[in-house]
């Protein structure tokens, strides 16, 4: 039986269409005397995904992703060893007043115990 080259033609039309792919996966590594990180990056027009896990000489830290999802107003912080997440929203909340005053009354007391020449 012979088969018409026009079949292979018409079978890989659709092998040459463009695929719906549209992120960007993007790999950093850093090293600094002993010390080194693996971050892969996952971006979408709407999402993104941050992987990363750190190293110090042959131990290794736990595997961790942050998710954001712009279009579900989302925020996710995993951590893959564990199994355990926690989810906020996304964009975070501006801080309230006394929430702002706190944390600078909070920082604020940690310079002054560092710089202090008393301890």
């Amino acid at each position: 039986m012979r088969i018409s080259p026009v079949w292979f033609l018409i079978l890989g039309i659709p092998l040459l269409h463009a695929s719906n792919a549209s992120g960007l996966k993007m790999t950093v590594c850093h090293m600094s005397e002993g010390i080194s990180s693996d971050q892969t990056f996952y971006i979408e027009k709407d999402r993104r995904r941050a992987e990363y896990r750190n190293r110090i000489g042959v131990h290794y830290g736990p595997q961790l992703a942050a998710i954001t999802r712009c279009d579900l107003g989302q925020m996710f912080e995993l951590n893959l060893d564990a199994g355990e997440y926690v989810e906020s929203s996304y964009p975070p909340k501006p801080l309230s007043k006394e929430e702002r005053s706190a944390r600078t009354e909070s920082a604020g007391s940690c310079r002054r115990r560092q710089t202090d020449p008393a301890d």
